[in-house]
């Protein structure tokens, strides 16, 4: 009986019932509310299997990483609705979890991913009098860079045109070229309102959608908000399409 629970012991150090590699992925993500023009659900739909893949996982080839996605309102307060889905790291290896039966729950998970987006933006009104992105996104950065996920990322559909008490990307924008020049002053300035943590560990990318009316306030935030991640060691990306 000895030899055989030597020689068991033996099988499951080589095989395994979990091979210890499977990783735990948070992703933040964003949508803003604040203009119609991010009002269409495909703008974000069209991105669920790219975002799954970065997870480790997909519908077709299954997958045992697990992960959550987090998704937020960008409005005129500085707390909004939130949806969470979560997918549970599998279980890998010779007596691991069945395949079939992970697939099922990524499917689930795909389709709960869907409905959320589509809950979300069934429970608003677009085109709100302000835009409170800074105080939205700061807050729940410093939930995310306490976690202890694998990965950390953060998805931000919006035009990013700050319209609030902080500061306007409307009107007289001579704060904000200011805050370009000297970015180290707007953090302190900012960070009585909401201190952003260390985001080396993160990856932010932001999604936008420009117009003829928009396009060089939004080149003009780009500038600002690129400098503002980048000051934390944050990685980040601006473009007109989710790339991750």
């Amino acid at each position: 009986m000895k030899n055989f629970i030597l020689a068991l012991l033996t099988l499951f150090s080589i095989c395994g019932c979990h091979n210890g590699k499977e990783q735990y992925t948070s992703i933040y993500l964003f949508i803003d509310v604040t203009d119609t023009i991010f009002k269409n659900p495909e703008t974000y739909l069209s991105d669920i299997p790219i975002i799954i893949k970065e997870i480790g996982i997909d519908t077709i080839r299954g997958g045992f990483n697990g992960g959550e996605v987090k998704m937020f309102l960008l409005n005129n307060v500085s707390q909004t609705k939130s949806v969470t889905v979560k997918l549970n790291k599998g279980i890998s290896g010779l007596l691991g979890q069945n395949e079939l039966d992970r697939m099922d729950e990524i499917k689930t998970f795909y389709k709960k991913l869907n409905q959320g987006i589509n809950d979300l933006l069934a429970s608003i009104e677009f085109q709100r009098e302000q835009s409170k992105i800074y105080q939205n996104i700061c807050r729940e950065l410093n939930t995310l860079s306490n976690t202890h996920s694998d990965k950390k990322i953060v998805i931000i559909y919006s035009d990013m045109l700050e319209n609030s008490n902080l500061f306007t990307f409307y009107g007289e924008i001579s704060k904000i070229q200011s805050y370009i020049n000297d970015i180290n002053s707007a953090m302190q300035e900012l960070s009585k309102d909401c201190s952003l943590p260390e985001l080396s560990a993160i990856d932010v990318h932001i999604v936008t959608i420009r117009t003829k009316e928009t396009d060089e306030k939004i080149n003009l935030a780009e500038q600002f908000w690129t400098k503002l991640f980048m000051s934390k060691n944050c990685q980040v990306t601006f473009d007109v399409e989710l790339n991750l």
